[in-house]
């Protein structure tokens, strides 16, 4: 098994640990590693090779070598999800940073705007995965002066980030740019997401304008298929056949809290129809406390409550996951919404030996130095004598339904709480975070740095299997509703 090598040499890795936007600084004040050597080369897969020699390469481009190296280090050894990755979506991480490090190569102009254009592209596949992503200048702007966050102040990256903010009258404009640099699946992801909402007629528009190479335009269209988007009701309600079936699409976190009281009126409104479909297939939202507090509590039988746990494995060493669990002993740590990691910390042997994990995939044990249980969330049902709606719930997923709604639909299927339709969601759980800064250009990503398991041993980041597929010719509210028809729940 890989050991977890802590990079603080010359280069001072600090690693910030954070869940969904919080955290503690693990370690002393960090001095900037601008000036650092990174002592290491990597090798990287045969077909998208770098050069055999970096003898030949600018001051610049060697810069640039040294960081994309130093990446892959970091990722190797500390990213959990480094193997799941491939399997899970086909990303190949070596793979990307060895096309990156031949596109240095061959362009011995690239200066750091290419550079950033090239790690944002080349990334931007990897973030359906722990969340790997390279740190956007908004996003920098936003966390800059979050007081544990002392990488984001570092004088080097700080040089990097600050004149890159968007001069654009809000962050959309920085969000159209980001979008036009994605890679194709992801730029693809935010079309469908933005069709899904309502911007359906721009989005032709939008395409049409990136393949000719009007960026401008198509930067103009996605500003405003973004103003369409953030203008749509993130609640949806239908009929679709009276006092039988009802409908209820949810696009976004705020929409699944309990002050929204268009949920609850609805509820009313459909007491006494045998079926409500729940439409999670195009949301992405990171809020699972809101689905849990608005859609499972007000739907769930009273006075009865539920709980789910499972598995965490990490190469990370027992010197941050001991400090983790003696808070959590001891009522010191975060409370977050995602998973307390509970018991002792065990080795990867231990848990295997001990419980019946027959979805775990043995090759992604290899990197796994260190295990523990998970305990993910209690449910309390609300204390009324009957629940909002009580007839057979559904749950649509599909590919764009990850981070919160993924949990939405985890716990969905673990407590029986609906019959879930249509394609094996995206997954995402967002779990603790670690910040790194590269040495050179000051350039930042973010991952997430555990692995997480259901109880069976499967990684959550894979997304859950829904119960019944889309039938041939079918979308997952066609396929729901012939099942209905059928009999068939």
């Amino acid at each position: 098994m890989k050991k977890l090598i802590w990079l603080l040499s010359c280069a001072s890795l600090i690693m910030i640990l954070t869940a969904c936007g919080n955290g503690t600084a693990s370690g002393d004040n960090p001095q900037s590693p601008g000036s650092a050597e990174v002592p290491f080369m990597i090798p990287t897969v045969e077909d998208a090779a770098r050069p055999a020699s970096t003898a030949d390469l600018n001051l610049q481009q060697q810069l640039f070598m040294q960081d994309l190296d130093y990446m892959l280090e970091v990722l190797e050894n500390n990213f959990a999800l480094f193997d799941a990755a491939f399997w899970i979506h086909g990303m190949d991480i070596r793979r990307s940073i060895a096309t990156l490090q031949r596109q240095v190569a061959d362009n011995p102009g690239m200066d750091e705007d290419d550079f950033f254009a090239a790690l944002r592209r080349e990334m931007s596949e990897h973030g359906a995965v722990g969340d790997l992503r390279i740190i956007e200048p908004f996003l920098h702007r936003q966390n800059r002066n979050v007081r544990d966050f002392d990488m984001f102040r570092y004088e080097h990256v700080l040089n990097f980030y600050e004149p890159r903010y968007s001069d654009g009258p809000h962050d959309d404009w920085a969000r159209a740019d980001i979008i036009l640099g994605l890679g194709e699946g992801a730029f693809l992801g935010f079309i469908e997401r933005a069709a899904l909402m309502g911007a359906y007629e721009v989005v032709e528009d939008i395409i049409a304008a990136r393949e000719i190479g009007d960026f401008d335009t198509a930067r103009d269209f996605i500003v405003y298929a973004l103003g369409i988007t953030a203008g749509t009701p993130t609640i949806q309600t239908d009929i679709i056949d009276d006092g039988r079936i009802a409908y209820m699409a949810i696009y976004g976190g705020g929409a699944m809290g309990v002050a929204n009281q268009r949920k609850l009126e609805f509820y009313e409104e459909i007491q006494g129809f045998d079926h409500l479909i729940i439409d999670l297939r195009g949301n992405p939202s990171p809020f699972w406390e809101n689905f849990r507090q608005g859609v499972f509590r007000p739907l769930m039988t009273p006075n009865e409550r539920h709980s789910v746990s499972g598995f965490g494995f990490t190469p990370v060493g027992d010197r941050h996951l001991e400090s983790v669990l003696e808070d959590t002993r001891n009522g010191r740590m975060f409370v977050t919404s995602n998973f307390t990691p509970g018991g002792e910390l065990l080795s990867v042997s231990e848990i295997i030996d001990n419980f019946d994990l027959p979805e775990l995939m043995a090759e992604d044990m290899e990197r796994m130095d260190y295990a523990f249980n998970v305990h993910f969330t209690t449910i309390t049902p609300r204390t009324d004598d009957e629940p909002a709606f009580d007839g057979k719930i559904w749950l649509l997923t599909g590919a764009n339904t990850s981070a919160g709604a993924n949990k939405a639909a985890f716990f969905s299927k673990e407590l029986d709480f609906a019959t879930i339709v249509g394609e094996t969601s995206r997954g995402g759980w967002l779990g603790p975070r670690v910040w790194v800064a590269l040495p050179n250009t000051g350039i930042m990503f973010s991952f997430d740095t555990y692995y997480i398991t259901d109880s069976r041993g499967r990684p959550l980041e894979a997304g859950v299997i829904p119960h019944h597929f889309n039938m041939e010719g079918m979308d997952a509210l066609e396929t729901a509703l012939a099942l209905i028809n059928q009999g068939e729940y």
